[in-house]
């Protein structure tokens, strides 16, 4: 079991290289509102005290949920933004995101409200 060292930032800050925590979220089929899907998700990484990044790797399509995000990365949130340019499937998403993901552990979240926020922090701790 990976355990991870606290006391790190709770974001990642521009000029930072070091990443505890990557969230590796593929928007494949189907999604909910990924603002408030990375708010929830990210506030409780925020309180664990590790640093995080968030990788939302759209797979196709999913232009204007794409688009919601960048205000969100405008503000300095963590979030980095992947589009493929046809639909690969889940798996090429996901392998992508894991590719790109700077994180010393890797946590893969759904697209839509699949996991409870505060389970997060049990998985890490």
């Amino acid at each position: 079991m990976n355990h991870l060292d606290k006391g790190k930032e709770a974001s990642l800050p521009p000029d930072s290289q070091t990443v505890a925590v990557s969230v590796v979220v593929p928007v494949t089929e189907r999604c909910d509102d990924l603002t408030e899907l990375y708010r929830s998700h990210a506030g409780v990484l925020k309180r664990s005290g590790y640093s995080f990044e968030f990788l939302f790797v759209f797979d196709g399509g999913f232009t204007e949920e794409a688009k919601k995000l960048e205000p969100l990365v405008a503000l300095g949130e963590p979030i980095q933004i992947i589009t493929l340019s046809r639909s690969f499937g889940e798996a090429t998403a996901l392998m992508l995101g894991f590719k790109e993901a700077q994180g010393d552990f890797l946590l893969t979240l759904s697209a839509y409200f699949q996991v409870v926020p505060e389970g997060i922090a049990e998985i890490i701790a």
